[in-house]
């Protein structure tokens, strides 16, 4: 193997550290989102007139 090959190998390497990285935030992030609009569903169902609905609705529209 020459030095190339190895350096090649390397970054590959490094980039998939990386994406594993980026796949746990990412997931991380999406799972908390949900936990956040699934707190929020109750609120929305429960609102006590349209405008808090909306307020609520569009909050979970812009996550």
């Amino acid at each position: 193997m020459d030095i190339m090959d190895f350096s090649l190998k390397r970054e590959v390497q490094d980039l998939r550290d990386e994406l594993k990285i980026l796949f746990r935030i990412f997931t991380t992030t999406r799972d908390a989102i949900e936990k956040f609009i699934s707190i929020l569903d109750p609120v929305i169902q429960n609102a006590t007139d349209e405008h808090e609905r909306l307020y609520y609705h569009h909050i979970t529209e812009e996550e």
